[in-house]
């Protein structure tokens, strides 16, 4: 269930994050579901928010791939079993970062505040 909150204020961030001053033009996002399928404990699946796909994987602990997808800015977000990386921080030179939320519901989920975003660290 975290996974999911994650990717829903993800989604909702990158969604917020992406908009441009349309005024009245702009279009009602917030009832978008995105599902990615085919998950593994063993490969990162990498996905886009712009093109709203999968744009590509690669095999946990593939240091030389690691490298690679770091470089890319073609990817928002990749999931390996509970694993996450934003493309920013360790893991990309994006701008990408998730703020955690403890709830329950996405329903209880409020906006999130720019300065409790985190970008990908190294765990120890």
């Amino acid at each position: 269930m975290k996974i999911f909150n994650i990717i829903i204020i993800a989604l909702g961030l990158t969604m917020l994050s992406s908009c441009s001053e349309k005024g009245d033009n702009i279009a009602d996002d917030s009832d978008k579901e995105i599902t990615i399928s085919s998950l593994s404990d063993d490969e990162w699946t990498y996905f886009s928010f712009e093109s709203e796909s999968v744009v590509g994987h690669s095999t946990l602990g593939d240091d030389i791939a690691d490298a690679q997808w770091k470089q890319r800015n073609d990817w928002d977000i990749a999931f390996c079993g509970e694993l996450v990386r934003t493309n920013g921080g360790t893991s990309g030179n994006g701008a990408g970062a998730l703020q955690r939320i403890d709830t329950k519901s996405y329903d209880e989920a409020t906006p999130a505040d720019a300065d409790n975003m985190t970008v990908d660290a190294i765990s120890k």
